[in-house]
């Protein structure tokens, strides 16, 4: 049944903020109990609340971006009550908790392959401008099961982690942040994991601050990142094949691994600015980026101290190979030095064949290159919702930069099989992931507001529970193949009580999950890329907006989209997306589905992100009907924690009743980006889904303001076996 839920003094106080523009001023009786919200919370700040005219204004984005449909007010629509007869629900399980498993951990080690030839970046403002040659160790940390010593055939996949930079360590003081995860390589190595932890400390202090403000940093090494995982990988192809030896040809530290490594199933784990490189190997993997021997001399002769005065101690002497005037190199002590400090160079293409990475996932990434074309496997970005350290394109986006990871290769290629996810973790901060480094700072985030924050952001304990369910579940199932873990990522199980704040109960209004499936389980019904996605849907349908105030539709590129910054600038997302903003209740998207069927799909999927700093909860009451002119409607909260924009379930009211003291202010928002809303095809009782006619989306409240992201069917698997693609 649908209620319309009366406000009353939530309602009559949401109302006096809109006239009066104060921050729930008098909303609250004052009390030695009652705690009154920040004055900066002021609705003012941001629009006109006068109320709109019966002519709505409709927004043009600036430039080349999209036309924008018509919109007028909507008169109060009467809903239809869904049947009862069965209740379909969000979810079917509870996933398992990682456990530790049968195998026992080796000491750690630290591993040394050489060193590399790298090309870093060449950004305009960059102190390397015109320096194409940089150095950099192989090496890091590595544990594994100690059976691997036994002669008994066994293999063991194989994980690489990747490290982020400190923000907060200026002055490059910790030097070990690559055993800052060894949490998680514990209970991989428990499963039979090998997990290599690269140690990219020196390529890391490539990147500086030119300012004590991070905004300013130069990201140096993206590339170069990328390229020594690649080498990582090439070597231990090496070392699986022909063993492990020092320079004296000794055994080396991992010559036990010989013949050990199951480098058919290998599985990347990157950090911050260690989840650019793993973005960057994904694509490394299809097309190398190389360095050459000619490459270095090249630049040796060009400005030699420049390259030395960006590289470590070893690689100084390089320096020394170049004299006179003009410049010339001395061949016989270059060569001497390349054998002795075993340098190689990252391979170009075609001199190294493709490794079999079977998926891949970007925990907190930065995206300062703006990496796109992430396909071939399976792979998730994982975003710190009071993420202020993630650097994002344009140098000064430090808040959920991995999002428009997720957004600009979220759809594959036809030929594509694999599904891509966004996992948004609420209150998790990116520096709390590493145990060595030291958190950052969510200025400029609800994580910090007096009231709101202590409640919302996480503990380092529970923040890295957390961790260990998502990215050991999400190794386990696609490298490990575990499909005990293919319920939650696909939908339909909730976390186990382990990766929930004090290890109690569930807890997913915590993590957003966003799924896209490959194109042979989705069919796509509307995305906003073109001006012709104003009046027409991808399957030729009408598509039209009713009782909208402004509405912007904003395409890949959305310059246009950030004219109207001072309502829409703390949506992160780089998506395509309909940004609307409505001033009286019913305001309605409605789509003809031209008798779509939906067989072959068991989901109907959209995104959407609240963007009102008074209305962070909503509903959107969604009805299917059928070319026979059967209706159902279903409340999106019954499937979705994405509705309200504090980590709290559905109750009491929420998300239409806002509790108080779950608003936000103007020093300290909520940012947040687009997120998946799943409904199950079962849920539109009684709706003949193989003939469906018309889809809408109500939104019941007086006042609010979202993005709209791609609406689809998808096939999650849940009325068929859910196997995981390996």
């Amino acid at each position: 049944m649908i209620h319309w839920i009366r406000l009353e003094v939530t309602r009559a106080c949401l109302i006096g903020v809109l006239l009066a523009t104060t921050a729930l001023a008098g909303c609250n009786k004052e009390s030695s109990n009652d705690v009154q919200l920040p004055p900066e919370s002021t609705f003012a700040a941001k629009i006109d609340p006068t109320k709109p005219s019966s002519t709505p204004e409709v927004v043009v984005p600036s430039g080349p971006t999209a036309e924008v449909p018509t919109v007028t007010p909507s008169e109060p629509t009467t809903t239809l009550t869904p049947a009862t007869e069965e209740k379909i629900t969000r979810f079917t399980s509870v996933a398992p908790d990682i456990t530790a498993g049968k195998y026992t951990a080796s000491l750690m080690f630290y591993y040394n392959l050489g060193n590399l030839v790298t090309t870093p970046e060449d950004l305009v403002g960059s102190k390397l401008k015109g320096i194409n040659s940089m150095l950099t160790p192989i090496r890091g940390s590595v544990k594994y099961p100690n059976e691997v010593t036994k002669n008994d055939g066994a293999k063991y996949p194989v994980i690489v982690v990747v490290h982020d930079n400190d923000t907060t360590d200026a002055k490059k003081v910790i030097k070990n942040h690559h055993q800052g995860f060894d949490y998680l390589v514990s209970d991989f190595v428990s499963q039979g994991y090998v997990v290599f932890s690269i140690d990219a400390e020196e390529i890391n202090s490539w990147t500086t601050f030119e300012t004590s403000s991070i905004k300013y940093e130069y990201d140096r090494s993206g590339i170069a990142r990328g390229q020594l995982v690649m080498a990582t990988l090439d070597k231990l192809r090496v070392v699986n094949e022909n063993g492990d030896r020092d320079a004296a040809n000794s055994p080396g530290v991992l010559n036990v691994l010989k013949g050990k490594l199951d480098l058919d199933r290998i599985g990347l784990v990157g950090h911050g600015r260690g989840g650019a490189a793993v973005a960057n190997a994904i694509n490394f993997n299809k097309n190398r980026v190389g360095a050459t021997e000619e490459r270095l001399k090249a630049a040796l002769l060009a400005d030699a101290s420049s390259i030395m005065e960006y590289t470590a101690e070893p690689f100084k002497e390089l320096a020394n190979t170049v004299s006179g005037t003009p410049p010339v190199i001395d061949d016989a002590k270059f060569k001497d030095i390349v054998k002795r400090l075993n340098i190689s160079y990252a391979a170009v293409p075609g001199q190294a064949a493709p490794h079999s990475i079977k998926a891949a996932l970007m925990l907190a990434p930065s995206d300062r290159k703006a990496v796109t074309g992430l396909t071939g496997m399976p792979w998730a970005v994982v975003v710190a919702g009071c993420d202020n350290a993630a650097i994002g394109t344009d140098n000064n986006s430090g808040h959920l930069a991995g999002g428009p990871i997720y957004d600009r290769s979220r759809f594959g290629p036809a030929d594509d099989t694999s599904q891509h996810y966004q996992v948004f973790v609420r209150g998790a901060n990116s520096g709390g992931y590493n145990t060595v480094a030291k958190p950052e700072s969510a200025a400029g985030t609800a994580c910090n507001h007096p009231i709101l924050g202590p409640r919302l952001a996480l503990n380092a304990d529970d923040q890295r529970n957390n961790a260990r369910f998502i990215i050991g579940s999400f190794i386990r199932l696609y490298v490990g193949g575990e499909k005990a873990f293919a319920p939650y990522w696909n939908g339909q199980a909730q976390l186990p009580p382990s990766s929930c704040p004090g290890g109690k109960g569930t807890c997913d209004e915590r993590v957003l999950l966003t799924i896209q499936k490959d194109s042979a389980n989705t069919t796509l019904i509307q995305r906003y890329e073109t001006p012709a996605a104003a009046t027409v849907n991808k399957l030729g349908g009408a598509f039209s907006l009713k009782g909208f105030t402004q509405a912007v539709q904003c395409p890949m590129a959305p310059a246009g989209c950030y004219d109207w910054t001072t309502l829409f600038d703390k949506l992160q997302s780089g998506s395509d997306r309909y940004q609307l903003f409505w001033w009286e209740k019913n305001a309605t998207i409605t789509t003809d589905l031209k008798g779509l069927s939906a067989a072959g799909r068991d989901y109907l999927t959209f995104r959407a992100a609240l963007v009102h700093e008074l209305a962070i909860g909503q509903e959107i009451l969604v009805t299917l009907t059928d070319s026979k002119g059967k209706s159902a409607t279903v409340e999106a909260s019954d499937f979705t924690d994405a509705l309200y924009q504090t980590p709290r379930p559905k109750g009491d009211g929420r998300p239409m009743i806002v509790d108080p003291l779950d608003m936000p202010s103007t020093m300290y928002p909520y940012w947040d980006n687009l997120h998946m809303v799943a409904i199950p095809l079962r849920a539109f009782k009684g709706v003949d889904t193989t003939s469906l006619s018309k889809l809408e989306m109500m939104l019941p409240k007086e006042v609010g303001r979202i993005g709209l992201g791609e609406i689809e069917l998808q096939n999650f698997g849940r009325y068929t076996e859910s196997v995981a693609q390996n």
